[in-house]
């Protein structure tokens, strides 16, 4: 199935070499969870991030499970002083 994927701030360092703009399309599994997408990012463990799918922001989003056309935004968290 084919989920569209954006990113911003350092997030999108996990994107793969031929996105554009920290946008990309990709092709994951039937049945894949959320999990699986950070999984084929290769994002650590530990990096905190915010995610929204389908304009819902997502507060546990690990086992929240992708349709294809979703559309998956991984925001670098905001730190304000």
């Amino acid at each position: 199935m084919k989920i569209s994927l954006k990113t911003t701030g350092i997030m999108s360092d996990y994107l793969p070499a031929d996105a554009s703009g920290g946008r990309v399309e990709l092709e994951l599994p039937e049945g894949a969870v959320f999990a699986q997408l950070v999984e084929t990012l290769a994002i650590p463990d530990d990096e905190r991030y915010v995610v929204s799918i389908n304009d819902t922001l997502l507060p546990e989003p690990l086992q929240h499970p992708l349709q294809a056309g979703d559309t998956v935004i991984i925001m670098a968290p905001l730190a304000a002083g």
